[in-house]
C-alpha cells in the first residue's frame, strides 16, 4: 500500500478514485503512527529500542528492552475511574518482558498532548493489568515541553517526529557505510528506506543536511565546486535523494543552481 500511495496508484478503479491519498495523509496522526510503527516492528528488538530512546529526550526508558512479548494498535481499555464513558484507546501498546510502554501520537510536534489524556490512559491500563509491572509513557509529537513529566508514578517521556526520523536516518547511514556489509542487511536497509517514505508521504522533509552526508559525497561535480560550497553560496539547499540524481559527468553546481531555482 505504501508503494502505491507513493506512486499515485492507490485508489484507482474505484469509488475512491479521484483523492489525493498523498494528500490526505499528510494531516493523518493515524496512518503516520501506523505506517512507522509497523515497520519499526520489522527490526530486530534491540536496534528498534536503541533507535526510539535515542530519538527521545531524557534517559528515563530503560537500556535494555528485554523480549518483546506483543504490541497492539489501538487497543480498547476498561474506562473505569477515567473521565472517559466507553473506552480508552492509546496508539500503541507495547509489552516487553519487563516493562510495557504506552505510545500516544499526535500528528503535529507542538501543542497537541494533554495531561488528562496520559492520566485517563494510565488507569485504563492498570484496569487491564494487574501485575505489578514497570509502565512507561511515550508523549510523541504534540509537545509542550521536552521535559520528562511524572503521573501517578509514571514517567511520561517526550519525542519529537522529526527527532525520530533524523534518528532512523542517521542509523541507516551508519548501518548503510559499515565496513564489510553484509548482504543479510539488506532487509533492515529497505526498511529504513520505506521508513523514510512513510515521513515523506506524511510531509516530512527527508532530504539529508551536508554536515551529515559522508566526506565522499562532498567532490561530485565536474568544476570542481563541492556540495559545501553551493551550501555556503545558497545556505537554503536542502536536497532530497540528489546525489543519486546529479553525481552524473558533465553536472556542475551551475545546472543544479538552475535545477532547484535556488
Amino acid at each position: 500500500m505504501l508503494h502505491a500511495i507513493k506512486h499515485g496508484k492507490a485508489g484507482r478503479n474505484v469509488i475512491s478514485d479521484g483523492i489525493n491519498w498523498q494528500h490526505l495523509f499528510k494531516t493523518s496522526e493515524d496512518s503516520l503512527t501506523s505506517f512507522v510503527f509497523e515497520r519499526l516492528f520489522y527490526l530486530p528488538t534491540e536496534l528498534f529500542w536503541s533507535i526510539l530512546t535515542r530519538a527521545c529526550y531524557g534517559n528515563e526508558l530503560p537500556l535494555n528492552p528485554g523480549k518483546m512479548m506483543s504490541k497492539e494498535f489501538w487497543p480498547h481499555w476498561d474506562a473505569k475511574q477515567t473521565t472517559n464513558v466507553n473506552f480508552i484507546e492509546p496508539d500503541v501498546f507495547i509489552r516487553f518482558s519487563d516493562f510495557d510502554l504506552i505510545v500516544e501520537a499526535k500528528r503535529s510536534d507542538h501543542n497537541q498532548q494533554y495531561r488528562e489524556q496520559w492520566i485517563n490512559q494510565i488507569q485504563a491500563y492498570r484496569n487491564e493489568y494487574s501485575e505489578e509491572k514497570e509502565l512507561y509513557y511515550l508523549a510523541l509529537g504534540g509537545l509542550f515541553s521536552e521535559e520528562t513529566q511524572v503521573e501517578n508514578g509514571v514517567h511520561i517521556v517526550m519525542c519529537r517526529w522529526k527527532r525520530l526520523l533524523e534518528h532512523i536516518q542517521l542509523c541507516h547511514r551508519q548501518l548503510y557505510e559499515s565496513e564489510g556489509l553484509l548482504n543479510s542487511n539488506d532487509a533492515i536497509l529497505q526498511v529504513f528506506t520505506d521508513l523514510t517514505d512513510v515521513f515523506r508521504l506524511h510531509g516530512y522533509a527527508t532530504g539529508l543536511w551536508f554536515d551529515s552526508l559522508p566526506i565522499h559525497a562532498y567532490h561530485i561535480f565536474s568544476d570542481g565546486s563541492t556540495l559545501s560550497s553551493i551550501f555556503i553560496r545558497r545556505n537554503k539547499i536542502k536536497f532530497l535523494n540528489m546525489l543519486s540524481n546529479y553525481a552524473i559527468s558533465g553536472t556542475t553546481s551551475t545546472n543544479i543552481i538552475q535545477k532547484w531555482n535556488l
